[in-house]
């Protein structure tokens, strides 16, 4: 048992010890996922009290959408949320762009070859040179942000989350896009900030 505590499997409480809450809503998670879904928690919980707004882990599916792993929703009245158990699109998502920035030419050449790019709202980007630009320059940058792509009147910031130097997630800001403009930088940053001390905490 304390193995398994302390691989994230198990939570202590004040019912005894009983299976981490990640898994009991969404199915078995085991070996690193557990390990980067319990080092991630505390992290999240820290970054969405600091900017006062949501965080989201998201996860790269086999078919390479985004899932999301887990969140900390934000405590105001007018927030971002959504549902862990949908995948959504790399190419019109921060995460998404994070992770395929993570990708090397030939995985990425692989992801657009015969993708639909669908426009999910008027702002969606579905040129893939377009896209192309922008993932290039969140890997440049080390990080992505977008308005309006995935869900109008939402905006975010995603920065990645390595381990052993590859890209193993995407950890995101979401919020309502008037408030997230009036806190774009001080948002970057601490996203930025977040995702470098996840990763170095990952690297052992």
């Amino acid at each position: 048992m304390a193995t398994l505590t302390g691989r994230g499997y198990l939570v202590s409480g004040a019912d005894g010890v009983q299976l981490a809450e990640a898994y009991r809503g969404n199915g078995w998670v085991g070996g690193a996922t557990a390990d980067l879904l319990r080092q991630a928690r505390p992290a999240m919980e820290r970054l969405s009290r600091q900017t006062g707004e949501s965080c989201f882990l998201g996860l790269p599916t086999p078919t390479f959408e985004v899932q999301y792993a887990d969140k900390v929703v934000s405590e105001s009245a007018l927030r971002y949320d959504a549902d862990l158990a949908l995948v959504r699109p790399a190419y019109c998502t921060t995460i998404g762009w994070v992770l395929l920035a993570g990708l090397a030419a030939a995985e990425l050449d692989r992801y657009f070859d015969g993708r639909q790019l669908i426009r999910l709202t008027p702002k969606t980007v579905t040129d893939e040179a377009r896209i192309r630009a922008g993932v290039a320059e969140a890997r440049r940058n080390g990080y992505a942000t977008m308005t309006d792509s995935h869900v109008l009147g939402t905006s975010g910031v995603a920065a990645p989350v390595r381990r052993h130097g590859r890209v193993v997630a995407g950890l995101a800001v979401i919020a309502p896009r008037e408030r997230f403009a009036s806190q774009a930088a001080r948002h970057v940053e601490a996203t930025v900030a977040a995702a470098g001390e996840l990763s170095r905490a990952l690297a052992p």
